[in-house]
């Protein structure tokens, strides 16, 4: 999916005036993480799969947002295809 977005920006700092993205994997998420306790990991495990994705709204008109989302995941698996993507944007 990153490699087909348009107006979103991959990001790692959000509150910018255009709309970025930012992956995080569950795995660095729970583990950093001290106040939940085993089944509550569990369970955002199982809700999150790999990872999840953040979006920021910037000032881009929303329906080319909403366009541009549809077309990236459209025909994808968003789970499987968007952390990896994402990791290589950042090599």
């Amino acid at each position: 999916m990153a490699e087909r977005i348009r107006l979103f920006r991959y990001a790692t700092s959000l509150g910018h005036a255009h709309s970025l993205l930012f992956y995080y994997p569950t795995d660095l998420y729970v583990d950093a993480v001290s106040y939940l306790d085993a089944g509550q990991k569990a369970r955002i495990r199982e809700w999150t799969g790999d990872g999840i994705v953040r979006a920021s709204i910037g000032l881009e008109d929303a329906d080319d947002l909403i366009a541009d989302l549809d077309q990236a995941l459209r025909g994808r698996s968003f789970k499987g295809l968007v952390g990896p993507l994402a990791y290589r944007l950042l090599g």
